[in-house]
């Protein structure tokens, strides 16, 4: 069957959390910001899971901490000085 005829599998908050490991709030959260692919059915989020799982396993995020950034890639922790705008 072709990618385009494919139904794609939506989990509930619950069930993503279940296979992922990551919270309910968190994934609620990642739902609301749009980070993941979702969709709103009712007042429940279905979690479309090879486009949650493509987002874990980009493995690239950036928190800001004051003038630093911090890298999150995989196990390592990078700090960068960010410049300062005037």
């Amino acid at each position: 069957m072709n990618e385009v005829n494919q139904i794609p599998v939506m989990l509930s908050i619950e069930k993503a959390s279940e296979l992922t490991g990551i919270t309910k709030y968190r994934l609620r959260e990642m739902c609301k910001s749009k980070k993941i692919v979702c969709i709103l059915c009712g007042n429940k989020y279905l979690i479309n899971l090879n486009k949650l799982i493509d987002f874990l396993n980009r493995g690239v995020s950036v928190r800001r901490f004051g003038p630093f950034s911090v890298r999150l890639n995989g196990p390592f922790y990078v700090r960068e000085k960010r410049p300062i705008h005037q």
